[in-house]
């Protein structure tokens, strides 16, 4: 009889032990302990490489290895950041007012004068320093002044730091060359009679009349008496500085007046120098100069206040001085406009003007009226 053999059937579970449980359970754990700490080792670098593929994508930069690395704090003295130019400040508008020596005269009478000026509008206070007599109103230091000091000198700083505190900008007022008192203390300055250097003064009259006498514009010395007292406003807290009677004298004849060595140098050249020279001193100390003429002298319908037209003339600010009678307004400030070039130009009246003058002012380019 044929006897088939019989079919070993294996299961699965026939071998599943206690024991091969234990090393299937062992070799899984064996691997997790292998990736968690190659994970470890390897994320680090991993992740820094993908922030920094990141972010030069972001910056358009090249992921070769040859570009440096680019910190994320940068030094401040390998990268210095630019300087800003300083946007200057608006100068404020408004009138200017010119103040006796008298409403400066002390501390308490200054601050009473800035107050009541403040609560009129007035944005500029016209204090005059040395005025067209020669005298110096405040206890300057400039040597050459000494004998020009008024009996009662007033402190121009504190009366400039008074305004200043009121919201107003001090001006000082400084006559040039208009000047009867310092050719006496040096004549070596002074215009001159005949032949220069005979040390007899030049005077504007006979000496019946009041004649006076006069600083040279050629003189060296004189300018520079101008410039220092200029300077010392400035200071003393004056940012801007109008100059008067930078001219030659009031006459309609200059005969026998002796100027010294003129170097060839014509009237309107001399003015020009002189007008460069104070310009440039004061804006090197952030100060600003205003030249004052008539309308006359302006247009040259009147050539005696300053020797040539002052429209010739190459300052940067004009204060044009109006007459007392204007017929037709209008007519004045377009021909002082038209002739006084493209100067900043501003308007100096003796009373203040109605809503109408100011409105033509301002139609023909003057946006600084000064009153007084």
């Amino acid at each position: 009889m044929n006897r088939k053999g019989k079919k070993i059937k294996h299961y699965k579970g026939s071998f599943d032990t206690g024991k091969f449980r234990r090393r299937r359970i062992f070799r899984w754990i064996l691997l997790l302990v292998v990736l968690f700490g190659a994970s470890y080792f390897l994320a680090p670098p991993i992740l820094d490489m993908g922030a920094h593929v990141w972010y030069s994508v972001l910056k358009n930069e090249s992921t070769s290895t040859d570009t440096p690395e680019v910190s994320a704090t940068p030094d401040p003295e390998a990268t210095p950041s630019p300087t800003p130019e300083p946007t200057p400040e608006p100068e404020p508008q408004g009138d200017w007012s010119v103040v006796s020596t008298e409403s400066v005269a002390n501390g308490e009478i200054a601050q009473q004068t800035a107050q009541q000026l403040a609560a009129q509008g007035v944005k500029y206070a016209v204090i005059p320093l040395k005025t067209g007599d020669g005298v110096v109103h405040y206890a300057s230091t400039i040597p050459l002044a000494a004998g020009s000091l008024s009996a009662t000198p007033f402190d121009a700083a504190a009366a400039a730091s008074v305004f200043q505190q009121a919201g107003i900008i001090p001006v000082a007022e400084i006559w040039a060359y208009q000047d009867p008192i310092a050719p006496y203390t040096d004549r070596t300055i002074a215009v001159e009679y005949g032949t220069s250097g005979q040390g007899m003064l030049w005077l504007d009259n006979s000496v019946a009349a009041g004649g006076k006498p006069w600083l040279n514009p050629y003189s060296a010395g004189a300018q520079q008496y101008i410039k220092d007292l200029a300077l010392e406003a400035v200071s003393l807290g004056y940012k801007q500085v109008i100059f008067r009677g930078l001219q030659f004298p009031q006459v309609k004849s200059l005969a026998g007046a002796a100027f010294g060595d003129t170097a060839g140098k014509s009237f309107d050249a001399v003015l020009n120098e002189t007008i460069q020279q104070l310009q440039s001193a004061l804006s090197e100390k952030g100060a600003k100069c205003w030249f004052q003429y008539s309308a006359a002298a302006v247009t040259g319908e009147d050539l005696i206040p300053a020797g040539v037209p002052v429209g010739s003339l190459s300052m940067e600010r004009l204060l044009i001085e109006l007459p007392s009678e204007m017929p037709d307004p209008s007519l004045v400030f377009s021909s002082v406009a038209s002739a006084s070039g493209e100067k900043f130009k501003g308007l100096r009246f003796a009373t203040a003007p109605d809503e109408t003058l100011r409105q033509l002012a301002e139609q023909n380019g003057f946006s600084q009226l000064v009153i007084g």
